[in-house]
């Protein structure tokens, strides 16, 4: 499972700065796996100096970490908003 690391980054990012910040466990109640094509269910994904450093159901979670807790929504890796009206 490790090898989800770019998922959710844009969340890390509205929740605390790049530089000396505790930890980040975000609790998914479900995750889309691009590279099997399952959905996978109560994932956890550990993100440390906005890298995820590990994605799975059984992380540890430090002490000090913040919990963004997302029991009823579909985690989604790589997704971009890239719709946007230059004009107007």
């Amino acid at each position: 499972m490790r090898y989800l690391y770019f998922v959710c980054a844009f969340i890390v990012g509205s929740y605390h700065s790049y530089s000396q910040s505790p930890p980040t466990a975000i609790k998914a109640g479900r995750l889309i796996d691009v590279v099997t094509g399952t959905l996978l269910t109560n994932q956890i994904i550990l993100i440390d100096s906005n890298k995820i450093v590990e994605v799975g159901p059984n992380v540890v979670i430090p002490a000090n970490a913040v919990i963004i807790d997302l029991p009823n929504a579909t985690v989604l890796p790589g997704l971009i908003d890239c719709h946007t009206h230059l004009t107007g």
